[in-house]
């Protein structure tokens, strides 16, 4: 793997991004770097999380070509990769299985960061895909979003234990725009419309960091895989 800063896009301190280089376009071997006379306002990268439920580790393709590197397990994650900007289909599959089990298509812009989320159960596999702001955050605050990708969930609340709303009543498939949270230890919790206490996670949050909270999954009783949150740093 390879780490590199992309100067064009917008970043707070300095991001590298891991390179999971992969054939494409004129990419023509696996370890081979990205041409360096590709101008950098022309890259656009993606970061790929594994929030599938029951499913084996997942490999996945972009523009037909495999993205190299360890199938990400449940609750996985690549890490942010360059990729070319553009309409692209994206197709997944489980490790060691023949056939694709997710085949759609995304459309990536130029000096811009993204996100697909795989999400679902098997038999009902989707996709959630978003454009990440990773501007700075204000002078000494973090910044946080949250995402809902627990299937059977419904409009779910993310607040702090003292009772102040961080986010009111995300539905499955969604994610918030980031907002700018002091640092500090809170304890976070997940709550449905009604107000029930689904989990409850303590976090530390630093300054200058971003982060996202998302819902990971199954409200069901007989779920192996419970309802809880999953939380991330980007930077």
């Amino acid at each position: 793997m390879t780490t590199i800063r992309i100067p064009g896009l917008p970043l707070v301190r300095t991001i590298f991004i891991t390179i999971l280089v992969f054939f494409l376009g004129s990419i023509i071997a696996a370890c081979q770097k990205l041409d360096q006379d590709q101008p950098q306002e022309l890259l656009s990268a993606v970061n790929v999380v594994n929030a599938s439920i029951g499913m084996n580790p997942v490999g996945f393709f972009i523009g037909g070509s495999k993205v190299q590197g360890a199938p990400l397990h449940y609750t996985g994650e690549s890490g942010y990769f360059i990729t070319f900007p553009g309409e692209k289909t994206f197709d997944a599959i489980e490790d060691t299985a023949p056939d694709y089990f997710l085949k759609t298509s995304v459309t990536f812009k130029q000096n811009t960061y993204h996100t697909i989320f795989i999400a679902g159960e098997p038999g009902s596999i989707t996709t959630l895909f978003t454009e990440d702001d990773l501007t700075a955050p204000p002078a000494g605050k973090a910044k946080i979003r949250f995402v809902q990708l627990s299937p059977d969930g419904g409009s779910l609340i993310l607040s702090l234990k003292n009772g102040t709303v961080l986010f009111p009543e995300q539905g499955y498939k969604t994610a918030s725009a980031f907002k700018a949270l002091d640092p500090g230890v809170y304890d976070l919790q997940l709550k449905t419309a009604t107000g029930e206490l689904l989990a409850e996670q303590n976090v530390t949050i630093n300054a200058g960091i971003m982060y996202t909270a998302w819902v990971k999954g199954l409200r069901s009783n007989a779920s192996n895989s419970p309802i809880g949150l999953q939380l991330r740093s980007i930077n």
